[in-house]
């Protein structure tokens, strides 16, 4: 199920404890189904990872610690404790650009950083990668969840310039025309982003920039 090498300190005076990890395998599919609220998830895979924590017995604002994971597989999106977030993400992507196939998008990699302090779990170079229908895309992820909770993330997309193209929002312009006025570039970044505020029971997801308003940056003798 999990494989590596653990350490657990404590202390009684004051009592505070101290656990370092490095998992060197973690099969992701027999970790899901051994979570009775998570059986209904199924991703499949493997993943690595390895972190600190430290804090006092009791006292959760006092929780501190680092660490990095690094996962591979099928169904990433399913992780148990993400599940509606990841979906959400992904629905809300496919609503913004039209394309119902990025809705299924497959996760097949996560990669990523991570702290916290002050009961908030923080991340800077959170990266999602798979595919969507034969595209490739990669979703970046910066922000923070917190202990109770409540979310803070922004999202950037990197979307192929297939998918960008074939958008019912943004195929009314020619690819050559995108090309040649270099707003493919800024399309692909900024067409999906959004942050994520609210819990992970009810996300809410919020768009940076209308559609209107990024054609009217990117192309202004245009629109």
């Amino acid at each position: 199920l999990i494989a590596g090498d653990y350490h657990v300190d404590l202390h009684k005076q004051p009592m505070t404890y101290l656990v370092s990890a490095d998992l060197t395998q973690i099969d992701l599919a027999q970790h899901s189904t051994s979570i009775p609220a998570c059986r209904n998830q199924s991703p499949e895979g493997t993943a690595s990872s390895s972190f600190n924590l430290m804090g006092k017995t009791g006292d959760p604002s006092s929780l501190q610690g680092t660490g990095w994971i690094n996962a591979t597989g099928t169904r990433l999106v399913d992780i148990p404790l993400l599940t509606r977030v990841l979906q959400g993400m992904l629905g809300a992507l496919a609503d913004r650009l039209g394309v119902s196939v990025v809705r299924s998008a497959q996760i097949t990699s996560i990669t990523g950083q991570w702290h916290l302090a002050d009961q908030r779990l923080v991340t800077e170079d959170l990266r999602l990668a798979g595919t969507s229908g034969t595209e490739p895309m990669a979703i970046y992820v910066k922000g923070s969840v917190g202990l109770d909770k409540t979310l803070d993330l922004t999202i950037e997309p990197e979307l192929s310039d297939q998918l960008v193209l074939e958008s019912p929002s943004t195929s009314s312009l020619s690819g050559a025309l995108l090309k040649a006025m270099g707003g493919l570039e800024r399309l692909r970044r900024m067409v999906g982003r959004h942050r994520i505020v609210g819990t992970l029971d009810k996300p809410e997801y919020k768009f940076e920039v209308s559609l209107q308003e990024l054609l009217n940056q990117t192309f202004p003798a245009l629109f």
